[in-house]
C-alpha cells in the first residue's frame, strides 16, 4: 500500500528530529529517535484508517526520510534534491530559528501526550506551524479559563490593544461584539498554556487577529507588535 505524504505538522516533526540527531553517530540512539518520531507520528489524528497498518510510519521508514535530508544536505549542499517541496519550505522557513521550530513540535507532541479533544481546524498555508498548533491555539482562546477572564475584565471595550482603532467610530453599538481575545505568550509556553496568567492575551479588532493568525511567528505578541509598528 502507498502510504500517503507527510503533511505539514508531520514534517515539523521530522525536521526537528533531524536537528536533534544530526550530529549523532551512536547507532542505538539513532534507533531511538527512530522510535520516537516513529511513535508519534503514528500517533497524530491524520490518517486514522492507516494506524494498524504495519508500514505506515514505521522505523524503517522514518529512518529513510531522515537519511534523505542527511544526503541532502550533505552530498549536495544547497540544493535538497531527495526532500518534498513542503520539507524544504520548512528548512528554509526556520534555518535561522531552529528553538522555534522546536517549541512548535514540542508542543504537537505534547498536545497528543495530554489526549486532549482537539478539534483540527486547517491552518492557512502561509501558517507554517501545522494544524495542531494552530487548533490548539484557538482552543486556548475559545475555552481557556484565563482567556475567558480575560474577555470578562474586557466586555463592552472596542479599543483593538495592536492598531488602536476604535471599532465603536465605525460599527457603533455592534463593536463589542466584533473584539476578540488573542492568545500572545511565546510558542515556548503552549505545554501549560491553559494555566498561564491573562496578561498573556491581547483584545483585538477582526483585522488584527487574523492578522495574527497567519504567521506562526506573528501568534507570539511581541512579534506581532514588531509587525504593526
Amino acid at each position: 500500500m502507498k502510504m500517503p505524504p507527510l503533511n505539514m505538522d508531520e514534517v515539523l516533526l521530522l525536521i526537528d528530529t533531524y536537528n536533534n540527531m544530526r550530529k549523532t553517530k551512536n547507532a542505538a540512539t539513532k534507533t531511538s529517535f527512530y522510535r520516537d518520531l516513529s511513535g508519534i507520528l503514528r500517533s497524530l489524528p491524520f490518517f486514522p484508517e492507516l494506524k494498524d497498518e504495519a508500514q505506515f510510519r514505521s522505523d524503517s521508514a522514518v529512518e529513510i526520510m531522515l537519511n534523505n535530508i542527511f544526503y541532502s544536505e550533505t552530498q549536495r549542499e544547497g540544493i535538497w534534491t531527495r526532500m518534498t517541496q513542503r520539507q524544504a519550505q520548512v528548512i528554509e522557513y526556520y534555518k535561522d530559528d531552529k528553538y522555534l521550530l522546536h517549541d512548535v513540535a514540542n508542543t504537537i507532541r505534547n498536545v497528543i501526550k495530554t489526549g486532549l479533544d482537539l478539534k483540527i481546524e486547517e491552518a492557512p498555508d502561509s501558517f507554517m506551524g501545522g494544524s495542531i498548533l494552530y487548533s490548539f491555539h484557538k482552543y486556548i482562546e475559545e475555552k481557556g479559563e484565563m482567556a475567558q477572564v480575560f474577555a470578562e475584565e474586557f466586555a463592552g471595550e472596542t479599543v483593538c490593544q495592536l492598531c488602536g482603532r476604535d471599532m465603536r467610530e465605525t460599527y457603533g453599538d455592534l463593536a463589542p461584539k466584533m473584539m476578540s481575545i488573542h492568545y500572545a505568550a511565546p510558542i515556548a509556553w503552549y505545554p501549560s498554556a491553559l494555566q498561564l496568567m491573562s496578561a498573556e492575551y491581547l483584545h483585538l479588532c477582526p483585522n488584527c487577529h487574523t492578522l495574527a493568525h497567519t504567521e506562526v511567528r506573528l501568534l507570539e505578541g511581541e512579534n506581532l507588535m514588531s509587525a504593526i509598528k
